[in-house]
């Protein structure tokens, strides 16, 4: 689709050799009902399927695109944002993407944006509560707001642990954004995290096809700010962060994508229990959060859906020993932790970046390839498999 537009003629209707026309694209996009790109695609090419799924010569059949910004470090246009209905970033895609806007990244907002910051600061401090003192809500909104003056529209920001905040745009650019927030869920007894491979797809994933169920308003008209809408999106991210914390359970990115039963009955028992937890800042009926003596509102269970620090490398006694600044250089040579890391890499990116291969070298095709490939970068000591795709009893021999 990329060579598509670079080959395509002034008219708006690309019709090149590949034989694939706007029309067509936007007959397969209409085929389907929610369009979710990444940043693993070409910018040309999910700009072209946004354009598709948002063309205006019928705006009955419009198709709600959502946007993961993982993937590839890269500035998304303007073009673009206007046209995705949710970004969905983490918190470092979320300040990497802002500031890759620099005539805004150091735009306060003025008297102006602080007035409506203390304005609302009354009910957004319950957030912040449990975000917790090392999330700052302010930071996050700053970044929100100078991505959506840039034109996004509806801001969903995943804090892994922490939950989610979905910022609603709003209806003009003097006011600040509807927030809603949602809690990670706690486990359920008897599960506890075992790998956080995948769970953010998960709940990309879940929230889509939330989103499908309960937004009878996206075609057309879009989601507004309005109570009804925010009603049916707070539906969603729970439904999403079921999806995202029963990924955690089980090893593997593909073995831990959940059923919809088992999404469906971790629903039943969370909302049994009463511990969604979900406060929306414009809805005057939500419930006040429990705040524990630090001022701190502790989710329930927290613990249980939280991955343990992993240690990077080294010892505890030879780490204490490199960081004390008591120690003589010599003490050097009694630990090897000098540079406690490992360089790792998903093994699908062995397929990337054929120009750097020798030319007497073929395409690396296989998992076999790739882990060939793998073994002669220098420096390289770890690899990411994914289970099972990589481990086809086609690609290995017996032995292997």
């Amino acid at each position: 689709l990329s060579q598509e537009r670079d080959a395509g003629g002034d008219d708006g209707e690309n019709d090149d050799a590949h034989g694939i026309s706007d029309e067509e694209i936007r007959r397969l996009v209409r085929s389907h009902s929610v369009l979710l790109l990444q940043c693993e695609i070409p910018e040309a090419v999910n700009l072209r399927l946004a354009e598709a799924a948002k063309f205006e010569g019928d705006p009955s059949a419009m198709v709600p695109v959502l946007h993961d910004a993982g993937g590839e470090d890269r500035v998304m246009s303007e073009e673009l944002l206007r046209r995705v209905d949710f970004l969905i970033p983490n918190e470092s895609e979320l300040e990497r993407l802002a500031a890759s806007y620099p005539s805004l990244a150091d735009d306060r907002g003025g008297d102006d944006a602080a007035a409506e910051i203390s304005e609302a600061w009354h009910r957004r401090r319950r957030i912040q509560q449990r975000l917790g003192p090392s999330l700052d809500l302010e930071s996050i909104l700053r970044s929100v707001r100078i991505l959506q003056r840039c034109g996004a529209n509806h801001v969903l920001v995943t804090l892994g642990s922490r939950g989610s905040l979905l910022a609603l745009k709003p209806p003009t650019p003097a006011r600040p954004p509807r927030l809603v927030y949602q809690p990670a869920l706690p486990l359920p007894p008897g599960r506890t995290a075992l790998d956080e491979t995948g769970a953010g797809d998960c709940y990309r994933a879940g929230f889509a096809v939330a989103l499908l169920e309960h937004g009878h308003c996206l075609k057309g008209e879009g989601v507004g700010n309005g109570t009804e809408d925010a009603t049916m999106l707070r539906r969603c991210m729970k439904f999403a962060s079921a999806a995202g914390a029963l990924a955690v359970t089980k090893r593997g990115a593909v073995p831990s994508i959940p059923s919809r039963e088992e999404v469906e009955e971790f629903l039943s028992w969370v909302e049994g229990e009463g511990r969604d937890g979900i406060f929306d800042d414009g809805d005057e009926n939500v419930p006040s959060e429990e705040v524990s003596s630090h001022g701190v509102a502790a989710p329930a269970a927290a613990s249980s859906s939280q991955m343990e620090a992993i240690p990077r490398g080294g010892t505890g006694d030879d780490a204490d020993a490199a960081n004390d600044q008591s120690q003589s250089a010599n003490t050097d040579k009694d630990h090897d932790d000098d540079f406690p890391f490992l360089f790792g890499s998903r093994l699908n990116s062995m397929k990337d970046r054929l120009d750097l291969l020798d030319p007497s070298q073929s395409p690396p095709s296989t998992p076999r390839d790739y882990v060939l490939r793998q073994s002669q970068i220098r420096g390289l000591g770890c690899i990411d498999f994914n289970y099972p795709q990589h481990f086809s009893p086609r690609h290995w021999t017996p032995q292997e």
